[in-house]
């Protein structure tokens, strides 16, 4: 925002009691982190499901010479004139700042535009922030786009896991025939054997073959050990200290998920998993294949600026944006690319996008959950899950408010060390 149009229309709501010098700069923090990019602006207004902004990128890799609205219109997935008000709302800066105050729930949307309407009728002359020139815009849009092209060239999946999901997708599929295609990748079976035998199922004789592994797992879950191993075996390059504590908060996370699933009696709670310990692709991706943008952002952030804003300028996106990016070339299921573009907003942003599935507000508050520091004492780390809770008691789940987390916790505890030895690199 234009410093004169920020300190003015701030200067007209306290100067009118609309709001206190607090409630401000509260607005001003939210104002901060809106993310005004086209798709993310079309998805929180309900133009544009979340799931399909990666594939508009997708579109547009291909189509070099266009923009992002100019590519969702040639998917039929915006019409112009919805592109036109997008392009709008995302020039207005005041109009963004009276949204920020409604995502903070200090005033109303129609109380805001009345404000916004009086002040604009006695502030007409106030300058405009100009716009970035065309050369840099056009800059920022080819980093994007050569980033998005180097994705595609390296997205394929393993090959034994790319033949089992294209087995996995035919209702009568074989079991021996996929047992077979399996059976020939050793690292999976490794993967597969040491869960059906781990504490997880508690079996009192233990399988030593793939096709009984695969009876005992089933294919829901077997889609998430394959999906789990394929990701492993894609990023085996990543630095070996990043890779365990990559894991170990991705795994957390996708506990923290699934039994948040469960206790809320989701459909398929236990694929959960999945979108929980995928959330955070992005970041494998950055680290194995743009070691020197990553180089970059890490010096960034060691000298105090936030992360995401670093992979923005030097990966033109956020690793959320990236990460959703890959899952959508996966073709996986629209709630786990949500989750992964989304965990990373801010809570009332979620809760304010239209067509997201609950599964993302889930992983969520999965990653809050997992991000408590795990360095504090047992009764302070409990007490830090309770405070983090509470912080999402508002969620559209029956139930939540009389969750006890520290029940939970102790679940969550339960599994996670034996579910770590299978995801520890190899």
């Amino acid at each position: 925002m234009s410093l004169a149009q920020c300190q003015a229309f701030m200067g007209f709501l306290r100067a009118g009691n609309h709001f206190g010098e607090s409630d401000l700069q509260r607005i001003l923090k939210q104002y901060g982190r809106m993310d005004r990019r086209m798709g993310q602006l079309s998805s929180f207004y309900g133009l544009l499901s979340p799931e399909l902004i990666p594939k508009v990128l997708e579109y547009q890799t291909r189509e070099s010479a266009k923009r992002f609205g100019e590519c969702a219109i040639g998917l039929n997935l915006m019409t112009d004139q919805q592109v036109e008000r997008m392009l709008r709302i995302q020039n207005d800066d005041l109009f963004q700042f009276s949204q920020s105050a409604v995502l903070v729930k200090l005033s109303s949307m129609d109380a805001m535009l009345r404000h916004l309407s009086t002040f604009r009728q006695t502030h007409e002359k106030i300058a405009l922030e100009l716009p970035k020139s065309e050369d840099e815009q056009k800059e920022k849009i080819i980093k994007v786009k050569r980033i998005l092209k180097s994705i595609n060239a390296i997205a394929p999946l393993p090959s034994t896991a790319a033949k089992a999901f294209s087995m996995m997708n035919d209702p009568d599929v074989n079991i021996d025939e996929l047992g077979k295609v399996l059976a020939m990748d050793p690292s999976f079976v490794g993967i597969l054997l040491k869960m059906v035998n781990s504490a997880f199922y508690g079996l009192r004789s233990r399988i030593s073959n793939v096709k009984n592994a695969l009876v005992v797992v089933g294919l829901t879950k077997l889609r998430s050990i394959l999906l789990a191993a394929a990701v492993m075996e894609k990023f085996k390059n990543v630095p070996a200290s990043f890779a365990v504590r990559f894991w170990e908060h991705s795994v957390l996370t996708a506990e923290w998920t699934k039994e948040l699933g469960h206790y809320f009696r989701m459909r398929e709670a236990d694929e959960l998993f999945v979108a929980g310990i995928l959330h955070n692709v992005g970041e494998l991706l950055a680290q194995q294949h743009f070691r020197p943008e990553q180089t970059a952002i890490d010096k960034l952030v060691e000298g105090g600026h936030d992360r995401l804003d670093a992979e923005r300028e030097h990966l033109g996106g956020t690793h959320a944006d990236l990460g959703s990016y890959l899952l959508n070339l996966w073709q996986l299921p629209a709630e786990i690319v949500q989750s992964t573009l989304l965990h990373h907003h801010d809570l009332p942003v979620v809760l304010g996008t239209p067509n997201i599935k609950k599964d993302v507000i889930l992983v969520h508050l999965g990653v809050a959950l997992a991000n408590v520091n795990p360095d504090l004492d047992d009764y302070s780390y409990r007490e830090d899950l309770t405070r983090t809770m509470d912080r999402y008691r508002q969620l559209p789940f029956d139930g939540i408010g009389t969750l006890n987390v520290d029940l939970l916790y102790e679940r969550v505890s339960a599994s996670v060390s034996s579910i770590q030895e299978m995801f520890q690199q190899r």
